[in-house]
């Protein structure tokens, strides 16, 4: 029994052992080792400077430049065709207005481009103010060839729909240089018939009638007034009789509003347009053609006398008949022209003498302007030029971090000089004067991106038919801003490192804009309790003052009119700064 029992704890004994032998044998995995030869517990991967003990905020680099040349060096910096910079457009403008002018309102351009590899052939919307349109061709879009050929000029044939789609012009140009900025190709619309022929005046205010020639569509009023009443003088001369309540010209009159022998009242006859009994102010009586006689000798033509009670017989009806804008000729009702006759005067069917041409100038009407909007195409640019107010590489080989300031601030001035290409003028016997403020925005490619520009000038204008005899025009219109770029700043340049800092910009130099501005325009007259115009009373008036913009609106008492302008921005600019961290360099 007791050698059992000894077996048995043996048995137990040898198990216990293995069972402890066998957890002994277990693996262990070492530590990881970690390098910092510096011991600033900075890893040495992550240590800018291994040997040289520094704080982590200086990426283990010691803060003093012990050890260091202590002076941060210079390289170059980036390239200009590291820039992305755009290469600019080229096409061209259509200018419709001159149809317009004549009543035509066009409202899209078929615009057939010949002469090239590629199909440049579009049709366009014309903005419904302006009546301009155009094609816009990036340059990066063609080829060498087709921008060569384009450069050079090709023939365009352009032709021009109504709102109900049908065709009202078809020109064709010979050759249309397609450039930035291209002068606009003006269609010229002179065989069609002008639909602005209808002349309505305003009959209780006097209006002179004024003298002028018009040779080659070119106007030039006289400073004088074309019917003047001649006064019989000597009851007692033979000669008298025959000028006696004659009309005749001036040599000089002043339209300064109070010359009653020279001004007059025009007054429709109805259902007949453009057909007048014209009333003498300072007579109150009316003008009628009558034979001219002198004793029994009968000169065989009329002359134009005043002295007259008003009647319906023929010989009391004047016509007036639109011959250009702002110029106009008048007939008696048989359609005879009255002339001036050299050492007559004014005669109605004399075969000698040249056709009288004139237009009417009203006294005492109070004109008013409000500006609406202004509207206008978008530029084709020319290529973006580049430039750097600062640009170079920093780079710091020393043992600690360095400072250094860059940069400067740059002043940049844009200039916008506005022309108007069209003139707006009242004519009355007073002195008013208007301005008008435009305004635009300009949105161009700036390193790869879209950006505005805005800017506006205002114009001004004084006109008068006192003593002028030519139409006023608005003046050039000129502001100026001035905007700051960059700015001077500081940067750091860690020990063994280097940075690459620029400030770059990117300009566009003298853009032009195609550019109209809209405006309402209302008269009262004086003579009558301050009554406002109509709305076709007033067009009339533009129609005699040789009004070069486009009418737009007829309302019941306003127009609206639109005058093109050329704005000129001499640089419209934007910037870019950027630092990044290159490669240094530095050896070891």
């Amino acid at each position: 029994m007791k050698t059992q029992n000894r077996f048995f704890r043996l048995v137990v004994l040898v198990i216990l052992t293995i069972g402890l032998t066998s957890c002994s044998k277990d693996e262990v995995v070492p530590p990881v080792q970690v390098v910092d030869t510096d011991k600033d517990g900075i890893a040495d991967p992550d240590d800018k400077c291994p040997s040289e003990s520094g704080p982590a905020s200086n990426q283990g680099c010691p803060e003093s430049t012990d050890g260091g040349d202590g002076q941060i060096t210079e390289n170059d910096g980036i390239t200009e065709e590291e820039l992305e910079t755009y290469k600019g457009d080229i096409g061209m403008v259509l200018n419709t207005r001159e149809l317009a002018k004549k009543g035509y309102y066009p409202v899209k351009a078929q615009l057939d481009v010949k002469g090239t590899s590629a199909n440049f052939s579009q049709t366009i919307d014309l903005d419904p103010y302006a009546f301009m349109g155009q094609i816009k061709l990036p340059v990066e879009d063609l080829s060498e060839a087709d921008l060569n050929t384009l450069k050079d000029g090709v023939e365009v044939i352009a032709k021009l729909f109504d709102a109900e789609g049908s065709e009202i012009f078809a020109e064709t140009f010979t050759s249309i240089l397609f450039k930035p900025d291209p002068v606009p190709a003006t269609c010229n619309p002179n065989d069609l018939p002008d639909l602005n022929t209808e002349v309505e005046v305003v009959e209780n205010t006097p209006y002179y009638i004024q003298a002028v020639k018009y040779e080659n569509n070119q106007i030039e009023p006289e400073n004088r007034a074309a019917f003047r009443r001649i006064l019989q003088e000597n009851p007692l001369d033979p000669s008298s009789f025959l000028y006696n309540n004659l009309l005749s010209m001036t040599s000089t009159v002043e339209f300064t509003g109070d010359e009653e022998n020279s001004s007059y009242f025009f007054e429709s006859i109805e259902g007949k347009a453009n057909h007048f009994n014209i009333k003498h102010q300072a007579s109150d009586s009316y003008l009628k053609s009558e034979l001219m006689k002198y004793g029994p000798l009968d000169f065989g033509y009329d002359g134009i006398k005043v002295g007259f009670e008003k009647s319906d017989r023929l010989n009391q009806q004047f016509v007036l008949h639109k011959v250009g804008n702002g110029v106009y000729r008048m007939t008696d009702a048989y359609f005879e022209p009255i002339k001036v006759t050299p050492g007559v005067g004014l005669t109605v069917g004399a075969a000698e003498g040249e056709e009288l041409l004139v237009r009417l100038v009203p006294i005492n009407i109070d004109w008013s302007v409000e500006e609406i909007e202004t509207h206008y195409l978008e530029p084709l640019l020319p290529a973006a030029q580049n430039g750097f107010s600062y640009n170079s590489t920093l780079i710091n080989c020393g043992s600690g971090p360095l400072k250094q300031t860059i940069g400067e601030s740059k002043n940049v001035e844009t200039t916008t000089t506005v022309g108007w290409e069209e003139s707006f003028s009242f004519m009355s016997s007073s002195t008013a004067s208007y301005s008008m403020t435009l305004g635009l925005e300009v949105e161009g490619k700036f390193f790869g991106n879209g950006a505005k520009y805005s800017a506006e000038a205002t114009g001004s204008s004084e006109f008068t038919t006192q003593n002028s005899i030519e139409n006023s025009i608005w003046n050039e219109a000129t502001d100026t801003t001035v905007e700051t770029f960059f700015s001077e700043r500081e940067i750091t340049v860690p020990a063994k490192s280097a940075v690459q800092a620029y400030d770059a910009f990117q300009s566009y130099d003298n853009i032009k804009v195609n550019v109209v501005q809209r405006v309402q325009v209302r008269g009262r007259n004086q003579n009558d309790n301050n009554m406002a115009l109509s709305g076709k009373q007033i067009a009339t008036q533009f129609h005699f003052n040789g009004f070069d913009g486009v009418i737009t609106q007829i309302g019941p008492d306003y127009v609206e009119v639109t005058i093109r302008a050329v704005a000129t921005m001499d640089k419209i600019f934007k910037s870019k700064s950027d630092v990044q961290e290159v490669a240094a360099n530095c050896g070891n």
